[in-house]
């Protein structure tokens, strides 16, 4: 794996493309070829070289499964002639603005322990965090944490939906709850905590903050010109 090229985020956060076997990466997530051509005939980019540069255009007439060294590469397409009347490919940028707000709120995400963040079947993220589990013998409780989202770029607005599920059964040895939050629209913001007393003594202890994932995501969608809109129902944060 080795750094291609650079990119600057609207926050001044420097970001690396990286040539990964066979895909470029941000942050550890693929970039499809079509966006990094897109940033490039915007811009963009930083590259590492002009041959690094030429060589990642030369990809988009490479056949499917080609893989290699970026230097390597660019070096073998240097020495072979160059095709005429072949056109570069054409910028898309919704298609890029989409993918690089996808890969900004993924890495956001991952610089927070405790989510996994998965490309969903009916949304383009699923977002899942394991809040608390325990089993005391008596009883036992799970919280977890579940968020979906889809980027329309129609509009430009990012569609998402979250919730707090909790699950339990069984009897405890003593309970206390705390929680504090406030609704506008249909954001909620405030603090969740919980200490749950089994027979050897604090049996599952933890606090939540309501606004900490949307906050994330919204400051994400921020930076790459798209609004947040929180939903009531899944399905509308859904294709």
């Amino acid at each position: 794996m080795q750094a291609v090229a650079t990119y600057t985020t609207a926050d001044g956060q420097t970001k690396q493309i990286m040539w990964d076997s066979d895909r470029f990466t941000v942050d550890g997530y693929e970039v499809q070829l079509a966006d990094v051509l897109a940033w490039d005939a915007a811009g963009l980019l930083a590259w590492v070289s002009p041959e690094t540069q030429a060589w990642a255009r030369s990809l988009a007439s490479w056949k499917s499964g080609t893989t290699g060294d970026p230097a390597a590469a660019a070096a073998a397409e240097a020495a072979q002639p160059t095709p005429t009347g072949t056109a570069e490919p054409a910028a898309t940028p919704s298609a890029s603005g989409r993918d690089a707000l996808l890969a900004d709120i993924r890495a956001a995400l991952a610089e927070r322990t405790g989510y996994e963040v998965l490309s969903g079947q009916k949304s383009d993220l699923e977002i899942r965090s394991a809040v608390a589990a325990a089993n005391w013998g008596t009883g036992k409780k799970k919280v977890d944490f579940e968020a979906v989202l889809t980027v329309s770029d129609a509009d430009r607005t990012v569609y998402y939906w979250e919730i707090l599920k909790e699950r339990g059964s069984g009897l405890s040895f003593g309970a206390v709850e705390t929680e504090s939050y406030t609704i506008s629209g249909w954001k909620r913001s405030g603090t969740k905590s919980e200490t749950v007393a089994g027979p050897g003594g604090v049996a599952l202890d933890y606090a939540w903050d309501y606004g900490q994932t949307r906050d994330l995501i919204e400051q994400a969608c921020a930076r790459h010109g798209y609004a947040l809109k929180v939903v009531l129902r899944k399905s509308k944060a859904e294709r």
